[in-house]
């Protein structure tokens, strides 16, 4: 089961998927990818299929929950809707762009209403239950919240409200609660992934950026209360869950552990493809054909090659840093 943001998000329509450029959402064949090297690094033949397009059958491999930018609060991403008073073809166009927008709240009651689909295939809620307690739960949430919540004071009040401590501990505590509402379905193996350093995003450098800057050193800093909690989350979970495992992935870790030399520097945040206003790829540009060494493939988005070797090091961590206190590939033989 997969949970989370656009750098889990996949789409549903065939023909989208077979395009050379991102279009539909924010899904592109980086993105997709990233799933299949996942899909196929714990055995599986393709990547989860999305809860959008799910047949009795897909329910019973897994499914994948994530929206595109979508964050551990409601109203995260929903900057993207305010634009639409300005124009009413606008809100149109966002809405296409953008899809439908869920929040890490409303995943879980989709999941909700798929642990139902099991359990009547199953039918029987104690087998559902035994079933679900084998899935990993792959989280990936939290960093929109602060990309499209807490550093946009011109939509969200958030950075007035709370200082960066207060704010990380505010999104640990909803995201606490929606993990416990996971464990009350049946979930029992959670791999939860820590915040990249949002700061090192090109999108963010152009944005919030001193000119020359490789990074935003101050959203670079906001994040590390999050991570530092969600870590201590992981070790208060598997204390009071004996049942259940929990397990951190240290992004940050991941990313100065690759050993790749095909692998730029992730400050050498040259993206693979020419991007409009919103940080996104232009339809029909040509992309970078280098693009197995660039660490983004737009303003906001990891390339292929970010996404697998992080993938590749989530799963069997050899560098003992990146994951905590197990990497996936132990996890998933408990």
């Amino acid at each position: 089961m997969e949970i989370g943001d656009e750098v889990v998000v996949v789409d549903g329509d065939e023909d989208a998927r077979k395009e050379t450029m991102p279009w539909k959402g924010y899904t592109s064949p980086y993105v997709i990818r990233h799933e299949v090297a996942r899909a196929e690094l714990l055995g599986f033949d393709a990547y989860i299929p999305p809860f959008a397009n799910t047949t009795v059958s897909d329910i019973m491999k897994g499914v994948n929950y994530a929206s595109a930018s979508s964050g551990i609060l409601n109203e995260t991403g929903m900057n993207w809707f305010f634009l639409s008073s300005k124009s009413e073809n606008l809100l149109l166009v966002n809405l296409v762009l953008q899809g439908e927008h869920f929040s890490l709240k409303m995943q879980v009651e989709n999941h909700k209403a798929i642990v139902s689909k099991i359990t009547m295939k199953l039918r029987n809620s104690d087998e559902a239950k035994e079933h679900l307690s084998k899935c990993l739960y792959y989280v990936n949430t939290g960093s929109n919240d602060y990309i499209n919540n807490y550093f946009l004071p011109e939509y969200y009040n958030s950075s007035q409200t709370f200082s960066t401590d207060q704010f990380a501990k505010a999104l640990i505590k909803e995201y606490s609660k929606n993990l416990m509402d996971l464990r009350s379905l049946g979930a029992r193996k959670f791999a939860l992934i820590g915040l990249l350093p949002v700061g090192c995003i090109p999108g963010e450098i152009s944005t919030h950026g001193k000119p020359g800057s490789l990074c935003v050193k101050e959203e670079n800093d906001a994040v590390v209360p999050f991570n530092d909690k969600l870590k201590s989350l992981v070790d208060r979970f598997n204390k009071q869950f004996p049942d259940s495992k929990f397990i951190f992935i240290n992004i940050v870790e991941a990313i100065l552990a690759r050993t790749t030399k095909n692998v730029q520097d992730v400050n050498d945040v040259f993206s693979c493809c020419k991007v409009g206003s919103n940080g996104q790829c232009i339809p029909n540009e040509e992309p970078c054909n280098n693009r197995n060494v660039r660490p983004f493939f737009d303003s906001y988005h990891p390339s292929e090659v970010t996404n697998e070797v992080n993938a590749a090091i989530a799963y069997n961590d050899v560098s003992t840093k990146a994951a905590y206190p197990m990497d996936i590939s132990h996890l998933v033989k408990l």
